[in-house]
C-alpha cells in the first residue's frame, strides 16, 4: 500500500514496485478522495489493459484532465471514452451525469490531436468492432492510433 498527498489541485504522483508471484497476470488499484475514485487495472507484463477515471465534470469549463503515455517503439491503438447519459447505479440513472459529454486529445506540447461529441457521427463501424461503443449516442469515443509519447485528455460537459 502506498499513500500520497496530494496538492491542492488534486495532483500528486507515486511510484510503487510489488512482489508479484509469476500466476499474476493483472493488478488493480483505487484512488478515493473526497470529490470522487480514479481507478487504474492495468496488465504487469506487458501492456495495459484500462484505465478508467470517474471525476465531478461540470457543464461549460469546469473539466476534467487526464494524462496517459505510451511507451516502447511501437504505436498504439486507444479508444478513448467520455460516459455521461447512460451512467446508472442499480438501474437508475445517477444524478448529476453529464448529458452531452466531449472529449479532446492534445500531444505532449499541448497541441490539439482530435476530438469527438456524439461517437456515432464518425468512427461507429471501428469503434463497434472494438466492443466498447458507448450505449448513448450523445456520449464521445476516439479510436485512435498513437505513436509512443505523453498525451493529455480533456472532457467537459
Amino acid at each position: 500500500m502506498a499513500s500520497v498527498t496530494t496538492d491542492a489541485n488534486g495532483n500528486g504522483s507515486f511510484d510503487v514496485t510489488l512482489p508479484v508471484p509469476p500466476s499474476v497476470t493483472a493488478i488493480s488499484s483505487a484512488a478515493t478522495g473526497p470529490t470522487g475514485t480514479s481507478e487504474f487495472s492495468a496488465a504487469l507484463f506487458p501492456k495495459l489493459l484500462n484505465i478508467s477515471t470517474r471525476a465531478n465534470v461540470q457543464p461549460g469549463d469546469d473539466l476534467v484532465i487526464g494524462g496517459f503515455i505510451i511507451a516502447g517503439t511501437d504505436a498504439k491503438r486507444v479508444l478513448l471514452r467520455g460516459i455521461g447519459p447512460s451512467l446508472k447505479v442499480g438501474g437508475v440513472a445517477m444524478p448529476g451525469r453529464l448529458q452531452n459529454p466531449v472529449i479532446e486529445l492534445y500531444d505532449s506540447s499541448g497541441a490539439f490531436i482530435a476530438d469527438n461529441n456524439n461517437w456515432k457521427d464518425s468512427q461507429q463501424a471501428e469503434i463497434e468492432g472494438v466492443g466498447l461503443a458507448p450505449s448513448d449516442r450523445l456520449e464521445s469515443a476516439l479510436l485512435i492510433t498513437l505513436p509512443p509519447s505523453a498525451y493529455t485528455v480533456q472532457l467537459r460537459g
